[in-house]
């Protein structure tokens, strides 16, 4: 137990340090250095920019008719509806 709390002690004088990401290599072969750079080749491996679609089968698609929805409820009538 005494050790352990020495430890501790010890522990408490050191600096601390904020964490780090290593230095990563794009796919490009560049070497990220800066958190900047870092973020930007996370963001483009993870969130790449979306493809260009074929808008071909579109215009000629049939939808159906909107359905007809009953009205919206208000509050107040459900509260009147609670008083009865």
């Amino acid at each position: 137990m005494w050790r352990l709390a020495r430890w501790v002690k010890i522990q408490n004088y050191l600096p601390k340090f904020l964490p780090s990401l290593l230095d990563l290599k794009c796919p490009n072969g560049v070497l990220t250095i800066t958190r900047e750079i870092k973020t930007q080749a996370f963001r483009s491996h993870f969130f790449p920019d979306p493809e260009e679609t074929e808008n071909l089968n579109i215009e000629s698609s049939n939808y159906p008719f909107p359905l007809d929805l009953p009205r919206i409820i208000q509050a107040d009538e459900i509260r009147e509806i609670m008083r009865k």
